[in-house]
């Protein structure tokens, strides 16, 4: 089966690495894979972070403005010319031109939406999602990988058939559980405990909030560190908090790495204290490399760990829970190692690649025979 994954961009976030894990396991379940970007790609060719071996490439449609006609057309011609037997579109954008382009060539189309509803105030994205969602509602099938994703919708847009949960997987098989040394550019002393944020510097990442519960945790915990992994367009509004609060000797900036699961399995858990997210990829990356995980209580942070037994679940905005939270596992590295066991655990029944990529191929074979992506689902 030939399959053409349609995506927004290249820009690699937690959509796009799922999809360079589908390269990695497509072929394993029988799919030739081929993949087109919406908007133009930063560099062309393969796709960095996808395996060589995989030989995915990847094109682009160089769309303008969202819904863009020209971009239908240009798509259209793409599937024609690839020959594939199904379109996978994933995000909002590459929903909406997907279903029209695959209307138009007589392809079935199934759509997964990695955001919750209205995740971006504002009536412009309030348009942009409708039309996602009456786009999506007429193909085989609309793709939820949360339960909340799935909750946020039904509570906006009436339910279909066509709709399914799935959760996306990882290939488990690249995440150990044994504990590694900090990478020594990082600076941190052997020995002390750390918590490690993943994520982008932005609003929603709750880097503000980390940070205000951080001198709190070093009452309690003195020689612990906070390590932020990653950039953005907040990274300067975050080192001037660092100022402000006077916790610079305790922080440590690592900016884009290509060693996370190193520094993951280097670092006593795993904190996420995002205000609004699916299922964070970041997470069910912590729970394989077997860490005990701190996350807030924001749409499915709660279906990747299991509150008290691989990690704690801290409200929004409690910025004394979340420092007791903090502390109460860098100050006992037992409990911690026992949630990051239990996560791994949860990992490997929730969150495998393999078991993945088999309920995909059940909805591209039901959309082949017109079946909606609920019922095939229901059925398996």
């Amino acid at each position: 089966m030939k399959v053409l994954t349609v995506i927004d961009g290249f820009a690699l976030g937690g959509a796009e690495r799922l999809l360079a894990t589908l390269a990695a396991f497509g072929p394993k379940a029988g799919f030739e894979l081929e993949m087109v970007g919406v908007r133009a790609p930063e560099s062309h060719g393969t796709m960095e972070g996808v395996p060589a071996e995989s030989q995915l490439t990847a094109s682009s449609l160089h769309a303008g403005r969202f819904g863009d006609p020209i971009a239908v057309k240009r798509l259209a011609e793409v599937i024609r010319k690839s020959d594939c037997d199904v379109v996978h579109a994933h995000l909002e954008r590459a929903s909406t031109i997907a279903w029209l382009a695959g209307t138009i060539v007589d392809r079935p189309t199934v759509c997964t939406f990695h955001h919750p509803a209205r995740e971006i105030p504002g009536r412009v994205s309030a348009a942009k999602e409708d039309l996602a969602v009456f786009g999506a509602a007429r193909t085989k099938g609309l793709i939820f990988p949360s339960r909340d994703t799935w909750d946020s919708f039904e509570q906006r847009y009436h339910k279909r058939p066509t709709w399914a949960l799935l959760y996306n997987g990882i290939d488990l098989s690249e995440f150990s559980t044994e504990l590694a040394e900090m990478p020594a550019d990082l600076g941190i002393p052997d020995g002390v405990p750390v918590a490690a944020v993943v994520a982008a510097f932005h609003r929603r990442k709750g880097h503000e909030e980390a940070l205000r519960a951080w001198p709190g945790v070093l009452e309690q915990v003195p020689e612990a560190r906070l390590l932020l992994v990653g950039s953005g367009v907040e990274e300067a509004n975050v080192r001037a908090t660092i100022d402000e609060l006077g916790i610079g000797d305790s922080v440590v900036m690592a900016g884009l790495r290509s060693d996370v699961p190193q520094i993951m399995r280097a670092s006593t858990l795993v904190l996420l204290p995002s205000r609004s997210e699916a299922v964070p990829t970041v997470l069910i990356e912590a729970a394989a490399c077997g860490r005990a995980i701190v996350a807030t209580r924001a749409g499915g942070n709660w279906e990747a760990l299991e509150d008290e037994r691989s990690g704690l679940l801290v409200e929004l905005d409690d910025v004394p829970g979340l420092t007791s939270a903090l502390a109460a596992l860098l100050g006992d590295p037992q409990r911690a190692a026992e949630m990051g066991r239990a996560g791994r655990a949860l990992a490997e029944e929730r969150f495998d690649a393999g078991v993945w990529v088999d309920r995909l191929n059940a909805i591209y074979e039901g959309a082949l025979a017109g079946v909606p992506a609920g019922e095939t689902l229901a059925a398996a």
